[in-house]
């Protein structure tokens, strides 16, 4: 069932785990969705050019909902934790021989440059396939840490850009108050990190 998708805290140390017999690169993307709770498609088509790092925001500027003649843009703040994943990223590109991409999560084998695909998985010594949890199981994840972190619920909805449930909500503008929601994906990425012992 779509409750029983996402992890607990108490789980993430074990896929953590499992997430290091990844590719250095597509293990930051799978970190980077557990971290921020977007949609992977949002994830794998971000640019660096909608990154603003001295305000710690990402620019989502196609999110789910989005309509030509109902534009709606979407900002995430960027923890600590993420920009860490994002250094992590550009190093491992210029490792390979790389130029600077545009891609926050690039790829040599996809024809668009970056990630195309979410889904992780990698091949045992005895040639058996494994997979890692990814996409919108890290998305029920991300909700399920924040609230052992103690974030509330409506909290947790802006973040994963979800549209607010009460009218005393939409009158909340999340980009009024920034430093507050910063704290919030702060709060719950150290509840990540702490589990995952990183």
């Amino acid at each position: 069932s779509r409750a029983h998708r996402g992890m607990g805290a108490k789980d993430l140390s074990i896929w953590w785990r499992e997430a290091q017999n990844l590719e250095p690169i597509k293990r930051q993307f799978v970190l980077f969705l557990l971290l921020s709770g977007l949609r992977a498609n949002d994830a794998m088509t971000a640019r660096w050019e909608h990154v603003n790092v001295s305000e710690r925001m990402l620019l989502i500027p196609r999110p789910k909902g989005h309509r030509d003649d109902k534009p709606r843009l979407f900002k995430l703040p960027i923890s600590e934790a993420m920009l860490e994943c994002l250094r992590q990223v550009s190093e491992e590109w210029i490792k390979c021989g790389c130029e600077l991409s545009a891609w926050l999560f690039p790829s040599m084998r996809s024809a668009s440059g970056h990630i195309a695909d979410s889904r992780a998985q990698y091949t045992d010594s005895e040639g058996k396939e494994h997979y890692v949890k990814t996409g919108h199981d890290l998305r029920h994840s991300f909700a399920n840490v924040a609230k052992e972190a103690g974030v509330p619920e409506e909290v947790v909805g802006r973040l994963m850009n979800h549209k607010p449930r009460t009218i005393t909500g939409s009158y909340s503008d999340p980009n009024a108050t920034p430093g507050f929601y910063l704290e919030m994906m702060e709060r719950i990425n150290r509840k990540v990190v702490e589990a995952i012992g990183s």
